[in-house]
């Protein structure tokens, strides 16, 4: 009998997870290769950005070495504040976007033409480290009839060994392409609208895949801490797009607002009193699995 397109889909999808890949004579980390090649599309992207916004190409990979620097001095700060590794995306995006907020006031140039550069890039880095979430098995869907079966050393608790999980890793993966080609047209138009349009489009989507999520999901009152980020991040845009339809000095002070809006946010979001334990490896009571937790990655 012939196999279904559903069939035929689950058959590649449960090809992905794994915890190595492997190129040529070498063996190296899935998702953190995945991780690295996306940070290096993410500068090709920056770069193409930068041309079409006008802005300087040497500024585009100092906004990208920014970026990626903090990314992991704050996943650093983090893991010492917390004791556990724990990479929140929407957390990310935020002190990315004020790090380099900084770095570009500091050199002097034009802070939105930069922060466009900026989100685009970022649509593809945080793209592909969903495609890594699906190979190592966190952030996964609910149970379904389409989705990966993924392997006992991934760490999953037991209920989930040998079900179908719904790819949600892909469907914001795509949806953040999305945005991403979007804020790479918007980026030739006003300054700081491709940033407008990346930070409410991917809060919006964030929210949405929330919902389709099946991991342990940290909460405050009921809501999930990302979905409260969500619509923090939300207001934080409609709030300096407000601002900036009064009378400012200076677009400079319009940036600084909508910073201190996320900043405060993270910090709130950050400190919550959340406890989550890391799931065992089979068959080693007491210790972690060798591949992300689904926790590590939200």
């Amino acid at each position: 009998m012939e196999p279904t397109a559903v069939e035929r889909l689950n058959r590649v999808l449960d090809r992905l997870p794994r915890d190595t890949l492997h190129l040529g004579a070498r063996t190296v980390p899935a998702f953190r290769s995945i991780g690295i090649l996306g940070f290096h599309l993410a500068v090709l992207a920056a770069v193409l950005t930068a041309i079409r916004a006008g802005v300087p190409v040497l500024e585009a990979v100092g906004i990208s070495a920014t970026a990626g620097a903090s990314f992991f001095a704050f996943g650093l700060l983090r893991r010492a504040m917390t004791g556990r590794e724990n990479l929140v995306l929407l957390e990310h995006v935020w002190v990315a976007l004020g790090s380099v907020a900084l770095y570009l006031w500091a050199a002097g140039g034009p802070v939105l033409p930069g922060l466009d550069v900026l989100s685009a890039a970022l649509c593809v880095f945080l793209a592909a480290g969903r495609v890594g979430c699906l190979i190592a098995g966190c952030c996964h869907g609910h149970p379904a009839s389409i989705g990966p079966v993924y392997p006992a050393a991934a760490g999953l608790p037991d209920r989930l060994h040998g079900v179908r999980l719904f790819p949600v890793q892909l469907v914001e993966s795509a949806g953040l392409l999305g945005i991403g080609a979007i804020g790479f047209v918007l980026a030739g138009s006003r300054p700081g609208t491709a940033t407008v349009w990346v930070l409410t489009a991917y809060a919006t989507v964030r929210f949405g895949v929330e919902a389709l999520r099946g991991d342990r999901r940290p909460n405050v009152v009921g809501v999930s801490v990302p979905r409260a980020m969500a619509v923090m991040q939300l207001l934080a845009v409609a709030e300096s797009a407000r601002r900036q339809r009064r009378p400012v000095k200076s677009r400079r002070r319009l940036l600084r607002c909508g910073t201190q809006h996320l900043t405060t946010a993270g910090w709130a979001a950050s400190h919550q009193p959340i406890r989550i334990t890391p799931h065992p490896r089979p068959g080693r009571p007491g210790t972690t699995a060798s591949w992300p937790p689904p926790e590590a990655y939200s």
